[in-house]
């Protein structure tokens, strides 16, 4: 197998695997949504406050098998990974309990989700900054694979330090939340949204493979332009010699035609013939 189709099949696994990331991932987090829109209150409900801890229960002790049914149903392509999907089973059953908890606290989990989305758009943007910035560098397609994989250390060391910070303004804000819960629960958040970072990275190799591109036919460009340029030298060069060894010959010409000219007026108008004077001496 030739190095380009083993990075082709290497991509192909990445790929595979990035999708049962993210459909692992979306197990979790849409049964979570089907639990979320179980537990929301009506109108009707949300005037009855005095039966809010009856409505929760009741709600709860319905929504919570069919988000647990739905994940089933979601991870049915993944049964060959028994220890995964409990992992999986037994986070999603922690943060649908941490919901149920908290549900009296302002909708906690709610608002840590929106600072979850907004943690994971600025590391996207400054994904995507970070490869941009390597566009201009990049000489060669070999060197593509190795920015990508320097992006994604500095992503990862990024990603590292924000989730410290969020779990810690977590446990500062909501003490009854576990830092046990929210890093797993902030994993499962990023796996879910792999396909926008390789959205970014995509994009990045499309715009480097067009430069490289571009670059290649400017060069071929300035090639074409120099030869041009030697060619019109040596024929201008050419034509200097050409024109003096034309001028020669024509001087030669012209001394020859001049002599037979010559030689010929000389034939045709001999000169008269010169008589000798006879000398008479008288006795």
């Amino acid at each position: 197998m030739t190095i380009p189709e083993e990075r082709c099949q290497e991509k192909i696994s990445s790929n595979k695997d990035r999708y049962r990331d993210i459909q692992r991932a979306e197990a979790v987090n849409g049964a979570y949504e089907v639990y979320e829109k179980g537990m929301r209150r009506d109108f009707v409900e949300s005037l009855e406050k005095n039966k809010k801890a009856e409505f929760v229960r009741e709600r709860h002790e319905k929504a919570f098998p069919e988000a647990m049914k739905h994940f089933e149903n979601v991870v049915q392509d993944f049964l060959d990974e028994p220890d995964l999907i409990e992992y999986k089973r037994n986070l999603l059953n922690e943060m649908i309990q941490a919901r149920y908890e908290d549900l009296q606290q302002d909708n906690a989990i709610q608002h840590l989700h929106q600072q979850v989305d907004e943690m994971f758009q600025r590391l996207v943007e400054e994904h995507w900054k970070a490869l941009k910035e390597h566009v201009a560098t990049i000489k060669d397609e070999s060197e593509i694979e190795e920015a990508i994989d320097a992006c994604q250390n500095l992503l990862r060391g990024k990603y590292g330090i924000k989730k410290a910070e969020f779990v810690a303004d977590v446990v500062i804000a909501f003490p009854r939340i576990s830092p046990e819960m929210v890093e797993p629960l902030l994993d499962n958040f990023r796996d879910s949204q792999l396909a926008q970072f390789k959205k970014c990275e995509d994009s990045f190799e499309m715009e480097v493979r067009y430069n490289l591109k571009v670059g290649t036919l400017n060069k071929q460009m300035e090639v074409l332009h120099l030869k041009q340029a030697e060619d019109k030298k040596r024929l201008e060069s050419l034509e200097e010699e050409t024109n003096a060894q034309i001028g020669e010959m024509n001087e030669v010409m012209e001394r020859q035609r001049q002599a037979h000219e010559a030689e010929m007026a000389a034939i045709c108008n001999p000169p008269p013939p010169q008589y000798k004077k006879k000398s008479c001496s008288i006795m």
